[in-house]
Parts: C-alpha cells; sequence; structure tokens
C-alpha cells in the first residue's frame, strides 16, 4: 500500500461534502487523515485526505470523485 494525499475542491454545501465522503466510503479507502477548510474560491471548501491504497485503487476513486455534483476539482499526490 501506498500512501496518497487526494485534494477536492468542492461547493461549500454540507450536501457536496457528503457526496464526496460518500464515494470514498464506497471505494473502501482505508483514511489516515481528513481535513476540511476554506478554498481560495469565495464559495467553495478544501477536502484533503490522506489515504492508504495501491495506484489503480486511487486512479479510480479519483475518477468516481471529479463525476460527483459539487465538485470542480481534484487532485492526488504520492506522499
Amino acid at each position: 500500500m501506498t500512501r496518497y494525499a487526494l485534494s477536492l475542491q468542492l461547493d461549500q454545501e454540507l450536501l457536496a461534502i457528503n457526496r464526496a465522503v460518500g464515494e470514498l466510503r464506497r471505494r473502501n479507502l482505508k483514511v489516515t487523515s481528513i481535513t476540511l477548510g476554506p478554498a481560495a474560491d469565495a464559495g467553495q471548501s478544501r477536502l484533503t485526505v490522506i489515504v492508504d491504497a495501491d495506484e489503480g485503487t486511487v486512479e479510480m476513486a479519483m475518477r468516481k470523485l471529479l463525476k460527483v455534483s459539487g465538485v470542480h476539482g481534484a487532485t492526488r499526490e504520492l506522499q
């Protein structure tokens, strides 16, 4: 397993946050850390999640997260 940092930019609404976290739960990712804070753009939040997973699982999760309503961008970084 490799550690990745997933950073999502999403609407500053509880529903958007719930959808993004729900997608992570459906993927059964081992979450080490989760942080939510304001983004540079008004009305946006940044959700940063540290996960332990293999490359394929993280790639699939990123593709699914980008399709979630309220998510405007997603990046990943190897830790």
